[in-house]
């Protein structure tokens, strides 16, 4: 009997021990991730609201029946600096510039401030799973003032020279992400929304930091 609590025992610690160094081994590959980066980006998104909705297994644009709905397509350049913390953390700072592509709001151009908060997970491959939840405030054209919420943000990265840049690419597969919008005066017909989007760009790591 106490032989085989042994045994027991012996393996409880050796599967401890294991998840010790799976831990450590992904935090010295989170680890490679840690300073400022410069970055620029590029993403086309589609946006849904109302009686629409994405299919979150073939993405298709859906309708309840009846009743208001938003469908808006636009393009966006994004420009900031993101910071890694080494340890699967990070945060970011964006300037965004946006195109409506014909939801005929009448407000054709857009500018926000955005803040990021970052989770990400550096594999051996050096590609990086990036997720993201945000939050902007229009700065000039259509809905200045307004404030906007996006949760679920995912895009596949990959770590290029030494560690010295990053290329971003879209998430695979593509993903919903959730939109909350608080508009700053008058009636919000569309508080929440959904949005899929495919993502562009470059991050270069600020020397000295």
């Amino acid at each position: 009997m106490t032989s085989r609590y042994g045994r027991i025992t012996g393996l409880v610690g050796l599967g401890l021990a294991l998840g010790a160094g799976l831990a450590q081994a992904q935090g010295n590959l989170n680890a490679r991730l840690n300073g400022d980066y410069a970055f620029s980006q590029s993403r086309s998104c589609v946006e849904v609201a109302g009686t629409l909705s994405f299919d979150p297994v073939t993405f298709q644009i859906v309708s309840s029946g009846a009743g208001a709905s938003l469908l808006r397509r636009f393009t966006t350049a994004d420009r900031g600096t993101i910071r890694y913390n080494g340890d699967g953390t990070g945060s970011a700072t964006v300037v965004g510039s946006s195109i409506d592509m014909g939801s005929g709001t009448g407000f054709p151009a857009s500018q926000f401030n955005v803040t990021c908060q970052i989770a990400y997970t550096v594999n051996a491959d050096d590609t990086v799973d990036h997720h993201a939840d945000c939050s902007s405030t229009t700065t000039a054209g259509g809905g200045v003032g307004n404030t906007t919420t996006v949760t679920g943000i995912r895009t596949k990265r990959r770590i290029v020279q030494g560690n010295t840049a990053i290329l971003h690419g879209p998430a695979e597969p593509p993903v919903i992400e959730s939109v909350s919008v608080t508009v700053m005066s008058g009636p919000n017909f569309f508080p929440t929304r959904e949005r899929i989007c495919v993502r562009s760009g470059i991050s270069s790591k600020l020397s000295g930091r």
